[in-house]
C-alpha cells in the first residue's frame, strides 16, 4: 500500500493534449489531481482571456480533478535573452491569473542561476504580489542566491529523475529539504538512464514508497506528481503507475468539492 500523502495527481504536459483534452483524460482514469501547464494548447498566455480562464476551472468541475499547480517550464535561455524579457514575464502574469482563478495554487517554474534581465525576479514579485507561492525545480541546489530574502517564501520541488541521474538519493534529498518541499515530482529511471513510470519501470532505481512515506512526513504537506515527460507511453505509463501506487478514486467514490 502507498504511503499516505496530502495531494497526488498527473502532470499535463507530456500528455500529448490539450489542456481541456488532458484534464478531460485524467478524470476518466480517475486521477484526483493535475498539475496544469502554461505550454499547453489552450493554457497559453495569448489564448487565456477572463472567458478562458473560466473554462478552464469549468474543466477541472467537470472532470472532478483538483488543480494541483501550474507548470511554467520555459527553455532556460528564455531567462537571460533580454529581447524576451517583456513575453516572459507577460506569460508569467498569465499562469497567475490562471492560478488565482483555479484556487491559488502553486506554480512550478526552473529558475535561473543568474538573472541579468530581471525577468526571473519580475516573476517572483508578481506570484508575490498576486498570493501565489513558487516552487523551484531543482534536483539539489537550494533558490537561487540572486534570490536573497525571498528565498524562504519559495518552496522547492524534486525531480527525482533528475536526482537519480545526478547521483543523488531522491529519499535523502526529501528529508534535507524538510519543511520547504512543495512538490514530489516522481519519475524512475534504469541502470541505462531510461526514464519511466516508478512501481513499473524494469530495473527501476527509485524507492517510491519511501519517498511517499517520507514526503507524507514533511510539515509542508508537499503535493506528489508523476511526472510522465521522457517515458515511452506517457499515458500507459501514467496509468499503469498510479495503479500499482493506488492513487486512482474508486468509481463509487463521492464527487469532490472544488475552491477557487
Amino acid at each position: 500500500m502507498a504511503a499516505p500523502v496530502t495531494q497526488h495527481g498527473i502532470a499535463i504536459d507530456a500528455l500529448g493534449l490539450s489542456g481541456a483534452d488532458a484534464i478531460r483524460w485524467a478524470g476518466e482514469a480517475r486521477f484526483r489531481g493535475v498539475q496544469l501547464s502554461a505550454l499547453v494548447p489552450g493554457m497559453r498566455s495569448f489564448e487565456l482571456d477572463q472567458g478562458g480562464r473560466r473554462g478552464v476551472r469549468a474543466a477541472l468541475a467537470a472532470a472532478d480533478v483538483a488543480a494541483c499547480g501550474i507548470d511554467f517550464l520555459i527553455p532556460r535561455a528564455d531567462w537571460s535573452d533580454a529581447s524576451r524579457v517583456s513575453r516572459v514575464v507577460d506569460a508569467f502574469r498569465s499562469a497567475v491569473e490562471l492560478s488565482v482563478a483555479v484556487g491559488r495554487c502553486p506554480i512550478a517554474v526552473s529558475l535561473p542561476e543568474l538573472d541579468p534581465t530581471g525577468a526571473a525576479l519580475a516573476c517572483v514579485e508578481c506570484g508575490d504580489h498576486a498570493g501565489v507561492r513558487l516552487i523551484h525545480l531543482t534536483p539539489v541546489e537550494p533558490a537561487p542566491e540572486w534570490l536573497a530574502d525571498r528565498r524562504e517564501s519559495i518552496s522547492i520541488g524534486l525531480e527525482t529523475a533528475s536526482a537519480l541521474a545526478g547521483c543523488h538519493d531522491p529519499l535523502d534529498r526529501i528529508v534535507a529539504i524538510g519543511a520547504r518541499l512543495g512538490q514530489l515530482r516522481m519519475s524512475d529511471v534504469d541502470r541505462s538512464g531510461r526514464k519511466g513510470p516508478p512501481g513499473v519501470l524494469a530495473g527501476g532505481r527509485l524507492d517510491w514508497r519511501g519517498c511517499l512515506l517520507a514526503a507524507s512526513l514533511a510539515p509542508s504537506h508537499p503535493v506528489a506528481l508523476l511526472d510522465p515527460s521522457g517515458w515511452d507511453d506517457p499515458r500507459h505509463g501514467a496509468l499503469e503507475s498510479a495503479r500499482s501506487m493506488r492513487w486512482l478514486a474508486e468509481a463509487s467514490a463521492p464527487s469532490r468539492r472544488h475552491t477557487g
